[in-house]
């Protein structure tokens, strides 16, 4: 993708909400559950949807470039429920709790 922004090539995307999270995030979040012998399943995410096209123009704004999208009409949502994660009491750090480009 940000090939293709400094090439100024189209990018085809629908409407998708997604959750993005720091990969340091994650790591805090495995290291949690095996400190607390958590046998359960459990979702791992930020919680919050962000919209691929968003994304996209986060990264051109970095690269100082205008992205090139096309959009199409599809949509999907995969944002993760992190309700069980919060009630064994884990808390997101706070400049990792959002996702950062």
């Amino acid at each position: 993708m940000k090939l293709k922004i400094k090439n100024n090539e189209k990018i085809s995307i629908d409407k998708s909400i997604r959750d993005f999270i720091h990969v340091s995030e994650v790591s805090k979040i495995i290291n949690f559950i095996i400190k607390k012998n958590i046998l359960d399943t459990i979702n791992v995410g930020s919680g919050k949807g962000r919209n691929l096209k968003t994304i996209i123009n986060l990264i051109g704004k970095k690269l100082d470039k205008k992205p090139l999208i096309e959009l199409s009409k599809n949509h999907s949502k995969i944002v993760a429920d992190i309700s069980l994660l919060k009630s064994y009491g884990y808390k997101f750090s706070k400049n990792e709790k959002n996702f950062n480009i």
